[in-house]
């Protein structure tokens, strides 16, 4: 993959293949977490799948963290796999709960593979609300390409951190965004780097840019020292 293809790509599958030797578990994680939330916006009229599907990515994004111990993690693997067990599924929960066994798969890189399956439940979710399914599971499969895009950056255009732009200012700024999961205030976050000397085009129109901005943004982790 090159640079301008890494750029304009809406194929998330080849960017985490050009991605896996080189990302983190604690990425792959989230990165499976991300999609599982974004998942769960398409079943807000469907309050139990809903409620499993923002479970699931609390659950992986903690495991990530290391706030949530390996024995918590396998109990609830199990808790959930019973979800994708069930009978009485339709395709679009099939899919779904594909995401959500990668997220709790042993292997990091089967946890970041699961996001391919989200834009086959946005399809079969369509089929049944909607008549043409394709444009939005291709509209979908751009969407996860995003993602990865705010999770690892240019990984063709590394940045080479200074440590004096981790200002107080710019630390509580990124550890509130982290915590919250609010990130409104990341065009605040690039005036502070840029007060703290920051001149990297890179880093500050990520910042101040539509995003979208998961838990994991490369900016963030930057600025908090999260690999």
């Amino acid at each position: 993959m090159t640079e301008g293809a890494w750029l304009s790509s809406a194929d998330p599958l080849a960017m985490w293949e050009y991605l896996r030797r080189r990302a983190s578990e604690r990425k792959c994680r989230l990165l499976a977490a991300a999609a599982l939330r974004r998942l769960a916006g398409y079943f807000s009229d469907d309050a139990a799948v809903l409620e499993l599907l923002v479970g699931a990515a609390e659950a992986g994004e903690r495991f990530a963290d290391g706030t949530l111990s390996s024995n918590e993690f396998r109990r609830l693997r199990e808790q959930f796999h019973l979800y994708t067990r069930l009978g009485a599924l339709s395709d679009a929960q099939r899919f779904a709960g594909e995401v959500v066994s990668g997220l709790f798969a042993d292997s990091p890189a089967e946890a970041a593979y699961a996001i391919t399956f989200a834009p086959d439940a946005v399809a079969e979710l369509d089929e049944e609300r909607l008549p043409a399914a394709t444009p939005r599971r291709e509209r979908e499969i751009a969407a996860q390409a995003s993602l990865v895009r705010d999770l690892f950056g240019n990984p063709f255009r590394p940045v080479t951190f200074d440590p004096a732009w981790q200002t107080e200012a710019a630390v509580g700024l990124a550890r509130g965004i982290y915590e919250s999961g609010d990130f409104g205030p990341m065009q605040v976050l690039a005036d502070a780097l840029e007060d703290a000397g920051c001149a990297d085009a890179e880093m500050l129109a990520h910042c101040r840019g539509d995003g979208p901005h998961v838990r994991g943004c490369w900016v963030v982790d930057l600025v908090l020292g999260n690999g």
